[in-house]
């Protein structure tokens, strides 16, 4: 079989490149904090106190050296970007913190003829993305719809983390913020993708267990229509056959079928289809699979295992479902025994539901088969059907090279006609390629690549028609565009820029784009640590979404937020009111690399908690909802930050506008399923009232817990003040680290939930 450029195999690992790290390492400069520099600044110092002001301070001075050679790294490399030709690919994303990290990252694919491997390289542009993006693959694909989990973040675990869609016919990448966390865990390990209208009109959906079975929750997100841009939660019932008291269905792979069903397969049981994923209540039914090839429910001690060694499902092109499966696969089977393994194809049909065996063969036979290719006598593993072939399916062989005595192992992919009984061709992958199993599945992603429509490009002889009216609007002067253009929103200025010269012109000019700045945005710029540079009120504006102004004597932090423009603000540590903070045992100053403020506080050893933020209302955005979040770490030993008597609440001028809230510093426990299943319900019935407000994970490597919310009804008086506090219970705390406390709008509901 020739290589089908319509089809590539497509490993789920996602290759990280750090490029401004491989500037850093091109150039010599460290990627560590010089720890002699550190130790040499303390030597001859005999007093622990200055020891330890002099480790600070070099600290702080290795920071420096090595955010300067980051930054200059990140210059070197905006340097040579510029002198390439520019990036086609289109970007969204509405959510501030994800833009950042969306625009300093490139999904790069590598496409290589089957039976060789395609995957994709994400490349790192900034110093500052994400520390943790670990983990990173591909979660779902429809067509050329492709979505990934990047970092360690998956449902129902909470970690740092998004979903990023790769659209290939569009050449367009989207950041998703992840689904929010209630306790319930994910009923499988992939994300399901359904193109439902050609070209880029794609659903993205989670299927969650919830704590009274049969009931579930189908989370889905969808690119277009009324509902487009959001997580939409749908609550569902699950099919008996899913969960019985002795199993419960975990989905090994996930597939579209059609333009409207979906498919979450259990490897070992069989099918959970949705027909119809755009309803407002999805019908859920199950599809056992093959007679004979139900296995019996592992015993929970021992783990499923990865059903996907041996078995794999997938839709065709042609909308036909395959199953494959090796029968009498073990690990430690000898190649005598391997010979009697046998390998079987089923295809099903949906009107009635019945499955067909297609074919049947013995791996023997494939070993002694010299007509096209010669296969080594190496365990075969992780078969996958063809999208394109009904009679095509792939294999991993991987075993020691008998050949010498190095220990080395050999790797190869090799395509097979399972009806000839032969094998078709055969690719060797390299002793360091995927050291692991490859988890690989059958893609198109490929064909739609630069497959753009002439439509699209415009190509089709598409004529612009005027009529009286546009030509009377076109006719207004640029005051009175832009007086009109300032009444609406910055997303809606940059839409008027394609309409006409005139609009363009008019939604470009200062006098618009002022008018979405706050009103004391100079008051604010002359507060500025650094000055800010600007040529236009329009980039001011996009400067002040897209990074934080330090205020202030690096006191506060400012940004604006991406939709409603409010002023957010970060106060400093430094800033707050903490009880025992010039207590040398209790509390102390420190610096992190990957901290925004210069120092930050560590708390040493305290039972008398007590700290405060204050706030004047003026400095906020009048009539704004906010919430009040403070940032922190947590150290290995730390201890007894739990305290059920350890408070926040939120004032403005004396009167208590956030009620009283308990707050834990440890993340949420995670249960096991079983414990989810039989204790979210008694939660359910004891009520919220005492339920701590938790802790999540933000993408840079901190933590945030919620205080409180609050409107800011006071323009020009008041003050706010957020306090936390635990006198009570008294009880030891140690390994607090806070970097800030966060008044900030918030975008989205899963920020509302703690």
């Amino acid at each position: 079989m020739d290589s089908d450029p319509a089809m590539v195999l497509l490993n789920r690992s996602v290759l990280l490149v750090n490029e401004v790290t491989d500037v850093m390492k091109e150039k010599g400069w460290s990627l560590e904090l010089d720890e002699k520099a550190i130790s040499d600044a303390c030597d001859g110092i005999t007093d622990w106190q200055e020891k330890e002001k002099a480790r600070q301070k070099a600290i702080r001075a290795e920071i420096k050296r090595f955010r300067a050679n980051q930054d200059a790294a990140e210059a070197i490399l905006r340097k040579r970007k510029a002198s390439m030709p520019p990036s086609t690919v289109t970007k969204f994303c509405t959510d501030t913190d994800l833009r950042k990290v969306l625009d300093g990252i490139e999904l790069d694919p590598q496409v290589h003829d089957i039976p060789g491997l395609s995957f994709f390289r994400l490349r790192l542009s900034s110093a500052r993305h994400p520390p943790d993006l670990q983990g990173t693959s591909v979660a779902g694909a429809d067509h050329n719809i492709l979505v990934f989990y990047v970092g360690p973040y998956r449902p129902g675990f909470p970690a740092p983390g998004f979903y990023l869609v790769y659209d290939a016919w569009a050449n367009s990448l989207s950041a998703i913020h992840q689904l929010p966390y209630l306790g319930g865990g994910s009923i499988g390990s992939e994300a399901a993708v359904l193109r439902h209208a050609p070209p880029s009109d794609y659903i993205l959906a989670e299927l969650l267990l919830t704590g009274e079975l049969p009931k579930a929750s189908l989370w889905t997100w969808c690119s277009s229509g009324p509902s487009a841009r959001q997580w939409i939660h749908k609550p569902i019932i699950l099919p008996p056959e899913v969960c019985t008291p002795t199993y419960i269905f975990h989905a090994d792979t996930t597939f579209s079928l059609g333009k409207f069903a979906l498919c979450w397969v259990d490897l070992l049981v069989g099918i959970l289809m949705t027909c119809d994923t755009l309803a407002p209540e999805p019908v859920f039914q199950f599809i056992p699979l093959p007679e004979g090839c139900y296995m019996e429910p592992p015993d929970p001690q021992d783990g499923r295992q990865v059903p996907q060694e041996y078995r794999s499902m997938c839709c065709g092109n042609d909308g036909v479902i395959r199953f494959i499966s090796i029968d009498g696969y073990h690990q430690d089977l000898s190649i005598n025994d391997m010979k009697n393994m046998l390998l079987r194809t089923w295809s099903l049909t949906l009107n009635p539901k019945e499955w067909k065996q297609e074919a049947a063969l013995c791996i023997g036979d494939l070993w002694s088969d010299t007509t096209h290719q010669k296969l080594p006598a190496l365990m075969p593993t992780w078969p996958v059907h063809s999208i394109l072939h009904a009679d095509v399916v792939f294999l991993y062989l991987s075993g020691p090279n008998t050949g010498n005595n190095t220990g080395e192992t050999e790797r190869y992919m090799v395509s097979i006609n399972v009806q000839h009984r032969e094998a078709i061709s055969i690719s060797k992958l390299s002793p360091d390629d995927s050291s692991p199993p490859p988890r690989y599945f059958p893609s198109s992603f490929n064909s739609y690549i630069n497959k753009r429509s002439g439509r699209e490009k415009g190509g089709d002889n598409v004529t612009v028609r005027t009529n009286k009216k546009a030509e009377y609007i076109s006719g207004l002067s640029e005051d009175c565009l832009a007086l009109a253009i300032s009444l609406t929103t910055p997303m809606d200025a940059c839409r008027c820029c394609a309409v006409s010269r005139a609009f363009q012109k008019a939604a470009n000019s200062d006098s618009v784009w002022r008018h979405f700045l706050p009103k004391d945005y100079l008051s604010i710029l002359a507060r500025a640590d650094d000055r800010v540079h600007f040529t236009s009120e329009k980039k001011l504006l996009v400067s002040l979404v897209k990074d934080h102004v330090l205020l202030d004597q690096h006191s506060k932090s400012l940004w604006l937020e991406r939709t409603s423009l409010a002023k957010c603000y970060l106060l400093s540590s430094r800033s707050l009111a903490i009880a025992w903070e010039d207590h040398p045992l209790k509390w102390r100053w420190i610096s992190l690399p990957d901290s925004r403020f210069e120092e930050v506080a560590e708390l040493l050893k305290v039972c008398w908690l007590d700290l405060c933020g204050r706030v004047n209302c003026r400095e906020l955005s009048p009539n704004t909802e906010y919430a009040a979040y403070l940032v922190f770490k947590l150290t290995d030993d730390s201890y007894g930050l739990d305290c059920q008597t350890q408070e926040a609440d939120i004032t403005m001028d004396d009167q208590v506008v956030s009620a009283k809230r308990t707050i834990s510093f440890y993340p949420r426990p995670r249960p096991s399923t079983r414990e989810t299943l039989s204790n979210m319900g008694r939660i359910e019935e004891a009520g919220q009232a005492e339920e701590p407000s938790y802790p999540r994970e933000r993408g840079d490597g901190w933590l945030e817990v919620q205080l409180g919310h609050f409107y800011n009804d006071l323009e020009d008086t008041g003050v706010v003040v957020i306090r936390l506090k635990e006198h009570i219970q008294l009880n030891w705390k140690k390994g607090l680290i806070l970097e800030d406390l966060a008044a900030k709008t918030e975008e989205y509901d899963e920020a509302k939930i703690s």
